[in-house]
């Protein structure tokens, strides 16, 4: 390391030479050491200056030598325990850059045997971006994943907080770099992932739920997608399969049986295995569609995948389709989060459909895990506590109805149907009829 002075910098900095994965030269980068200058400066810095000026170069070259100290402690230290470690078991250990936890992340298959697909690697690259150019900024000289302590893990998760990263997102950042940490463990020996102890945000006020539509609106949906015969048998899909906005546009045909009525795919996003069954209407765009290429829809498909940045053509075809259903997007959307975010809440739009098809069941008694068998979500209690979530007047109504009368002491004002047919004549036949017209609404 060196001084170093920028022609319009105000600040010393020092220059460091590091050496990258798969580079064979060194790189050089500026370290800020947030010293200023003082002073007239000099032409070169190979001259003497004025008196300010050579006492911030001193101050500077404190600073430099300081980190240089920093960089170099841990270093010799990790190259003592690991001569040990070769002496007493024969073998050396393997080091492991820490601006390969993308590489090495990327290569680890997950739970259920897959590797992570297109999307969620396109997801992580933002996490590990960020954290590489911490790292960059920050610490330099530190490049084995083994230098990366617990003080540096929770001084990234700081950062995050300034640069606005917040909740939600913020807990996506933390567990994308736990999770290849613990990855890159394996390879390196390490036993204690510093990114485990971050203490992860929950704030509820901040989290912009889906809204599920009724039932009433997901028929009138349904019934204005016609107006649109590119995209409007996507959002029947969407609405009949509980599927994800990607997983519905590259729905392969391989994955369809017409004849069994039953959809088996793998969700792209977690790599869960569905079982989803195939509806009349469903059934109708499928049959009407030609069965030409890989995908179900090979147009939107190439389209999708072509242009990742102009995906959100689908959302405004689908505000369209909402508009001549009578439902008016934005003002269903209009969730006012009490802090900053990033980019406005979609409460509305494709992932809704997931939502609605889940409560509609659930509301439908039924059987959570069935549910879970069409979803793609393994854990029951995420289901009920991301996408279920019934009005007090329908809980309180159902919860009546169901339980045992001996227990909550609720006599129902109606009679039930087959009360009302038992006592059925000739004469009272106009007033049973409109009874028990009013029980099946």
């Amino acid at each position: 390391m060196s001084l170093a002075l920028s022609k319009n910098s105000a600040t010393w900095s020092a220059v460091i030479y590091i050496t990258r994965p798969g580079e064979k030269k060194a790189r050089k980068e500026h370290v800020p050491l947030h010293v200023p200058v003082e002073g007239h400066r000099p032409r070169s810095l190979k001259e003497t200056g004025d008196e300010a000026f050579e006492r911030s170069r001193a101050a500077a070259q404190t600073a430099h030598d300081k980190k240089v100290a920093e960089i170099r402690a841990p270093v010799e230290a990790m190259a003592a325990a690991d001569h040990v470690a070769a002496l007493a078991t024969g073998k050396a250990r393997q080091t492991v850059s820490l601006f390969n936890l993308d590489i090495i992340w990327k290569a680890t298959t997950r739970g259920n045997g897959s590797l992570p697909g297109p999307e969620t690697i396109a997801n992580y690259s933002v996490y590990f971006k960020h954290f590489y150019a911490f790292m960059k900024a920050k610490y330099p000289g530190v490049r084995d994943i083994r230098m990366i302590d617990s003080a540096i893990a929770t001084e990234w998760a700081e950062q995050l907080r300034k640069d606005r990263i917040l909740f939600n997102t913020f807990n996506r950042y933390v567990a994308g770099l736990s999770s290849a940490f613990s990855a890159a463990a394996v390879k390196a020996g390490v036993r204690f992932n510093p990114f485990s102890g971050i203490t992860r945000s929950n704030n509820e006020e901040a989290v912009a739920h889906r809204k599920p539509y009724t039932s009433e609106e997901i028929a009138r949906i349904m019934d204005a997608t016609a107006i649109d015969p590119e995209v409007g048998p996507v959002a029947v899909v969407a609405g009949c399969t509980c599927m994800r906005r990607r997983d519905c546009v590259l729905l392969p045909w391989s994955a369809v049986n017409l004849e069994s009525g039953m959809i088996r795919v793998r969700a792209n996003k977690t790599g869960e295995l569905c079982w989803i069954p195939i509806f009349a209407r469903l059934r109708k765009v499928l049959e009407g569609r030609k069965h030409a290429g890989k995908y179900v829809f090979p147009e939107l498909a190439e389209r999708f995948l072509a242009k990742p940045k102009s995906r959100d053509f689908l959302l405004d075809r689908l505000k369209k389709i909402l508009r001549h259903a009578g439902i008016d997007y934005n003002k269903r959307n209009d969730f006012s989060s009490p802090h900053p975010r990033l980019r406005k809440a979609s409460q509305s739009g494709w992932h809704a459909f997931k939502s609605t098809f889940i409560t509609l069941a659930l509301d439908a008694s039924v059987p959570v895990e069935m549910v879970s068998k069409i979803s793609g979500n393994k854990v029951a209690d995420i289901i009920v506590g991301a996408y279920y979530g019934p009005d007090h007047e329908k809980l309180s109504a159902k919860m009546n109805s169901a339980m045992p009368a001996g227990l909550t002491g609720y006599a129902p004002q109606t009679e039930s149907a087959r009360q009302l047919v038992e006592r059925l004549t000739p004469e009272n036949f106009a007033e049973v009829r409109e009874q028990l017209l009013k029980l099946i609404k």
